[in-house]
């Protein structure tokens, strides 16, 4: 059985004459009568042709009811041509009259009526599991009040995703203000491939769920804020904000992401984060300090890594950890570039993150390039500055990356030394 992927468009899409999913055509009317079991809906007053409509699951009739409360879309089972009845998986408000469509376009998520799809006065919304909400090539719009997004149904249905067209010539664009922010409410979400800018506090709110940010670009606010346990940021670029990536959580994975121009930190996390993994980022010109961790676990099974990332012109420190010596156990910085930090360009913050405790623990800092840090490139918890028996490997050279300015922060100072030659991803 298919599911739906209801597409949006703000310039040729309806929010009253099309589902979104259906006949690129849509077919509508004023006249749609619910069963008494609301599994059932009679168009026959409207005397449509639905001979295009398919019944494999993937076409949603739009039932245009704003009762609070009330399903607006349903994934159709079964249509009749002949009678002009269509079957629901999910009731419509029983024994109704209201306008109805089927396929074309939406013109919005955020409208009164699309919001349906993602929330329902705080419980789930129409959406199921596997559904796809794609936002052409162009469409863009102003969101003003917080979309929270909750979806019914399991994992083995597949993630629920809201994402920008892969082939979009211009790539969607959401301009949050006021109170507008996006907050998954569930687990297994995947946000994707749109841009979100405007003056809003924060562009995403995690709230302890699963989810996945992939190949976004954020430019307003705190990017993404508090992502849940095991999620996913790859691929995206944040600036223009304070923090750009914060969380509290264990086991989130951070890959490849362009990070620049803050106020604040590039990344931070705080609270128990054993299993965070920050792998082939570029951090470049933040107020604050480039990656900065702080553990909460007092075990040696607090686990961080941070390998193949380039940080460059933060005013704080490139990369700073603190947490008790024993959480340093399984802690890895190796082969990241750092350079022109303001303060440090490694920071063991902890006083018992000294010598002895460190070569009792053992973390790894393994083939880092630190360079031209304010204050100095490396320095342990009880102050003491410079290289010591732990930090293996600097180099201590000028990346000279080929253009800042133009973002491209290859090195060919550094492509001998085995660095990466990353590059942003947007």
């Amino acid at each position: 059985m298919a599911l739906p992927l209801i597409k949006v468009n703000s310039a040729t899409g309806s929010d009253t004459e099309a589902s979104g999913a259906g006949p690129a055509t849509a077919v509508y009317g004023s006249t749609g009568v619910s069963a008494a079991d609301g599994l059932t809906v009679d168009l026959s007053a409207d005397t449509p042709d639905l001979s295009g409509v398919a019944t494999d699951g993937s076409a949603v009739l739009f039932f245009n009811d704003t009762t609070a409360g009330q399903r607006n879309f349903a994934k159709i089972t079964d249509v009749n041509d002949g009678t002009k009845v269509v079957t629901v998986a999910n009731a419509v408000q029983a024994s109704q009259t209201k306008g109805w469509a089927i396929g074309g376009k939406r013109a919005s998520i955020g409208s009164s009526s699309s919001k349906k799809l993602f929330d329902e006065n705080g419980s789930a919304g129409d959406t199921q599991a596997g559904w796809i909400v794609e936002m052409e090539s162009g469409h863009a719009e102003n969101i003003a009040a917080r979309l929270d997004v909750r979806v019914l149904g399991s994992i083995t249905a597949g993630r629920f995703i809201l994402r920008g067209a892969s082939d979009a010539a211009t790539r969607p664009v959401i301009t949050l203000s006021g109170s507008g922010d996006f907050v998954p409410r569930v687990d297994y979400q995947t946000y994707q491939d749109f841009d979100i800018t405007g003056g809003a506090s924060y562009a995403i709110i995690g709230a302890a769920v699963i989810e996945s940010y992939l190949g976004l670009k954020i430019t307003c606010g705190n990017g993404i804020q508090n992502p849940g346990g095991s999620s996913q940021i790859i691929g995206c670029e944040i600036s223009g904000g304070g923090n750009g990536i914060q969380g509290t959580l264990q086991g989130a994975q951070i890959l490849g992401n362009y990070i620049h121009g803050l106020t604040g930190d590039g990344i931070n996390y705080n609270g128990t984060i054993s299993g965070l993994e920050i792998y082939g980022n570029v951090i470049y010109d933040c107020g604050g300090d480039g990656i900065d961790l702080t553990q909460g676990r007092i075990d040696s099974y607090g686990s961080c890594r941070i390998m193949q990332n380039v940080l460059d012109l933060c005013d704080g420190d490139g990369i700073k950890y603190s947490g008790l010596s024993a959480s340093m156990a399984n802690l890895i910085v190796m082969n990241n570039s750092v350079s022109n930090a303001g303060v440090y360009g490694v920071d063991l913050v902890d006083a018992g993150a000294d010598t002895i405790e460190i070569n009792a623990y053992r973390p790894t800092f393994l083939n880092n390039n630190t360079y031209g840090s304010g204050t100095a490139n490396f320095r342990l918890g009880d102050g003491t500055t410079g290289d010591g028996t732990i930090n293996v490997g600097d180099s201590h050279i000028d990346p000279d990356y080929t253009s800042v300015v133009g973002e491209d922060f290859t090195s060919s100072a550094l492509a001998d030394l085995g660095f990466p030659q990353t590059m942003p991803n947007l």
